[in-house]
């Protein structure tokens, strides 16, 4: 078991590494006036600028997966962030760098270390 200073000092580490930004938005559920519930996509970040990275693993080869009328290149997307955060499975995840949102991604279940968190992410455009 690590203690408290070495985990601070292998945060501090990580913290270096990441690169990105990201803002946070929480689906929430509400009830309507005729008793319907309804799933409200949040338009304010739960979190705002939270520094991150991501990663992205290719699972199959381009050259094997390629047709004369298919190019099917399938990649693992991963983000790496601080475990002060609380990311839920379902978030939709805004990922900026150098000032611009690269992607929009669905955030899956969220792994916590004590250094870290990890998370896969699904892709919400394509294109």
């Amino acid at each position: 078991m690590l203690n408290s200073s070495t985990i601070d000092y292998i945060k501090k580490q990580y913290k270096k590494l990441y690169t990105d930004t990201a803002n946070v938005y929480r689906y929430s559920k509400t009830t309507t006036s005729a008793g319907a519930t309804r799933v409200n996509a949040g338009s304010t970040p739960t979190i705002q600028n939270m520094p991150c990275r991501i990663s992205q693993k290719e699972l199959n080869s381009p050259i094997q997966s390629q047709t004369p009328t298919e190019n099917n290149i399938s990649y693992e997307i991963k983000l790496f962030c601080s475990n002060d955060f609380e990311i839920k499975t379902g978030d939709r995840i805004e990922v900026i760098r150098n000032g611009k949102v690269i992607k929009t991604y669905e955030a899956g279940e969220p792994f916590l270390y004590p250094t870290h968190q990890e998370l896969l992410l699904h892709r919400l455009d394509r294109g």
